[in-house]
């Protein structure tokens, strides 16, 4: 028998795997189609979005020696390849990331093609939490001059900024709760879904959906997965850091360093982590990580 969810527990769209599972879901792709024609208004003057076909969201899969990336969502689309990433919290490392995703598979798509054209576009949506107050409400980002001169047409990156999207619906603007109602849901907690949903059929489908997902067994031994490794990870990086404290008392900051890395490398912890829990040089821990083999 599944386990059940903790009492209080109730995963939105904000969560990743909520989100692969409404909008990866092909009975879904009316929901798909709107938070699509929202997302892309800010860009496009025509967001008419007629076919979607679901590509392998695992990217790299024809490099064995490339550590792969993964989307959340990736589309063929009749305006071109679109790549979605739900990103719950903002992380220092995140946007570059989302940037290498967006590179890979911006590389992809040209390099697969017949010809280098640019009449389709290469676009990744990124909707992000904990951005601030401060952000704007969406950025677009375009590989270009300080003139605006832009090096190709069609590369673009668009990131909205969750936290003020979903402030949306604690206004008095129904007309502008109406537009971006499909990005607004996302944000939006299961009690303001309900409310919502009684006066909104497209609200009504999507927390239909969000409750599916939360019931689902399959989903529920994912999240208890989940949890249970990061609470493993996080306990190695603290152990990990506590030898090498001890370590450290008895010799200089480098060596503590050194110290605790090489304990991070005997607990298989990425050397991406180990780079920011150390302030040591990828070059560094790869020595190490030969030298140990």
């Amino acid at each position: 028998m599944s386990p059940k969810l903790k009492e209080g527990k109730f995963y939105l769209g904000s969560n990743d795997r909520v989100f692969k599972e409404i909008y990866g879901n092909v009975a879904n792709q009316d929901l798909l189609r709107g938070l699509l024609k929202e997302s892309l208004s800010v860009v496009l003057e025509d967001t008419s979005i007629t076919t979607i076909d679901y590509l392998n969201s695992e990217q790299n899969e024809d490099n064995i020696h490339v550590r792969r990336k993964t989307l959340d969502l990736l589309l063929d689309t009749n305006v071109g390849r679109i790549g979605l990433e739900m990103n719950s919290q903002t992380k220092e490392y995140l946007r570059s990331r989302n940037y290498a995703f967006y590179c890979n598979m911006y590389s992809h798509y040209t390099l697969k093609g017949e010809d280098y054209s640019e009449v389709n576009y290469i676009i990744q949506i990124n909707y992000t939490f904990g951005m601030g107050a401060s952000e704007p409400l969406y950025d677009v980002y375009k590989t270009q001059t300080d003139e605006r001169k832009q090096y190709v047409k069609n590369g673009i990156i668009i990131e909205f900024n969750m936290d003020k999207v979903k402030k949306i619906w604690y206004s008095n603007d129904e007309k502008r709760k109406q537009e971006l109602k499909y990005l607004m849901m996302i944000g939006m907690n299961r009690e303001e879904l309900k409310e919502f949903s009684l006066k909104d059929e497209v609200a009504k489908k999507y927390m239909e959906e969000v409750e599916r997902v939360n019931e689902d067994p399959a989903f529920q031994d994912y999240i208890s997965y989940e949890e249970d490794k990061r609470k493993i990870h996080n306990t190695l990086m603290e152990r990990a850091k506590e030898e090498g404290e001890k370590i450290g008392e008895a010799k200089g900051e480098q060596q503590k360093a050194i110290e605790i890395a090489k304990n991070m490398l005997e607990m298989g912890i990425e050397k991406e982590t180990i780079v920011k829990a150390t302030g040591l040089t990828e070059e560094e821990i790869s020595k190490m990580k030969e030298a140990s083999n």
